[in-house]
């Protein structure tokens, strides 16, 4: 999903200590819409033998407009997802998000 990363509260002074920052950038996202042969092209070639067609569908469940900004719906997902982690005592200590915008 572009270059999706996690970064500890270090790499931010705006970040609560043990906070996690994670953003993905749409300008991969960007180019690999613009340009889907290309990027289908460079995908496969660490497809492991998947054929065109289904290398075309893996590379679309990441290279999609919701992965560009997944706006209201996918943010209430994520907050969903966390508070059921929470729920089955996944970590200690509750998570606050916020989107960064």
């Amino acid at each position: 999903m572009g270059d999706l990363f996690a970064a500890t509260c270090g790499a931010s002074e705006q970040l609560a200590p043990g906070a996690v920052l994670l953003r993905g950038f749409a300008a991969p996202i960007d180019a690999a819409l613009e340009h889907r042969d290309e990027a289908l092209d460079y995908a496969l070639g660490f497809g492991r033998g998947l054929d065109d067609a289904r290398g075309d569908e893996f590379v679309g469940m990441y290279v999609n407009e919701l992965t560009q900004d997944f706006g209201a719906e996918g943010r209430a997902a994520v907050r969903e997802l966390l508070r059921r982690a929470e729920d089955v005592g996944a970590y200690e200590a509750g998570v606050r998000v916020e989107f960064l915008e």
